[in-house]
């Protein structure tokens, strides 16, 4: 895959050059698959934004769902769930990247409460409540490290666990710092 190669502290002068490049009903699709893809970001006031901008250029709001909320302090292994996350949207380019998703506990299995593969929410930078989202993670990575946190720390029934994920072309602890959002 071409985009693989994309440095990300690029991304925004991809996205400009190109747009440069572009014919203004060129700028409108490039601006559109850019938001869809995790490349820019829509505020709830519906202005589009740069990556590594921290609040919007209109409104001055803050950027929402910039930041984990977990009950438990899972540390690399909840590393390895944001590159699976990573992983599973940059596999997956035809749907939309939330800013962070949402996973709840379920209590199906015999050997008690688990993080569920199914029944997430998708958390974007447009929607304050998070929408749900159709996609089952069952048998991926990032199934995977779901079960890493079981192991490390059982959830409680009453806990949730949303993560942050990272842009296009970013995974592993560099991706935290290779581009660290600024004030407006």
């Amino acid at each position: 895959m071409i985009g693989t190669a994309i440095q990300r502290s690029s991304a925004t002068d991809v996205i400009d050059h190109l747009m440069s490049a572009a014919f203004r009903s060129q700028q409108a699709a490039l601006t559109d698959l850019a938001q869809h893809t995790g490349l820019l970001w829509r505020c709830f006031c519906t202005q589009i934004n740069k990556l590594h901008l921290q609040a919007c250029e209109r409104c001055e709001k803050p950027r929402r769902w910039t930041e984990d909320d977990t009950p438990e302090n899972y540390g690399p292994l909840l590393e390895d769930l944001r590159e699976a996350l990573a992983e599973w949207f940059d596999d997956r380019p035809k749907l939309r990247r939330p800013a962070a998703i949402g996973f709840r506990v379920t209590t199906e299995w015999d050997d008690g409460p688990a993080w569920a593969t199914w029944d997430t929410t998708a958390y974007f930078t447009d929607s304050p409540n998070g929408q749900e989202y159709p996609e089952d993670f069952e048998r991926s990575s990032v199934a995977h490290a779901l079960a890493e946190l079981d192991d490390f720390a059982q959830p409680q029934t009453h806990e949730t666990l949303r993560v942050v994920v990272p842009p296009p072309f970013a995974t592993g602890p560099a991706a935290a710092t290779a581009e660290q959002p600024t004030r407006a």
